[in-house]
Parts: structure tokens; C-alpha cells; sequence
């Protein structure tokens, strides 16, 4: 799953797309302070980082080429994290 800025901008609208970039950074730093205190839980801290490298790596759990299969990983990811 490629991360595609036209699509983002036109589901969130230039307003919004551009607040989200602003943010992206308090974001980050609020994510890195989170994955380090020891009071947060590890479930928590792993569904941060799970996210954080689905959205990183390249690489697809399952070829999207599989027709029914290919983007059931990308669905079911998406659909727990709304």
C-alpha cells in the first residue's frame, strides 16, 4: 500500500492536508514519548510501532496481485486502526 499525497488531498482537502503536515512533527515526537515511558502498556506501544512500519516498509504481507486476497491485508489494517 503506497501512500498517495493526491488522494489525501482530495479526500482531506487542501485545508486539512496541510494542517496534517504541520502537525506531523508534534505527532512523531508524541509517538516517541509514548513507545519510551514506562507507564504505557506494550500493547499500545506495539500497535504504534506495527503502524509505524506497515506505513514504512515496502513490503506487503500479501502480494496484491492475489485477486481477493491482495488487498485483504491492507483492508483489515485500515479497518482496525479506524
Amino acid at each position: 500500500m503506497a501512500i498517495n499525497p493526491t488522494g489525501m488531498i482530495k479526500s482531506l482537502g487542501w485545508g486539512r492536508f496541510f494542517q496534517l503536515l504541520v502537525h506531523l512533527p508534534s505527532f512523531l515526537k508524541l509517538f516517541a514519548r509514548l513507545v519510551k515511558d514506562p507507564r504505557v502498556n506494550i500493547a499500545p506501544k506495539l500497535v504504534i510501532l506495527g503502524v509505524l512500519a506497515y506505513v514504512v516498509l515496502p513490503t506487503d504481507l500479501v502480494p496484491d496481485f492475489i485477486p481477493g486476497l491482495g488487498y485483504a491485508d491492507d483492508v483489515a489494517l485500515t479497518r482496525q486502526n479506524m
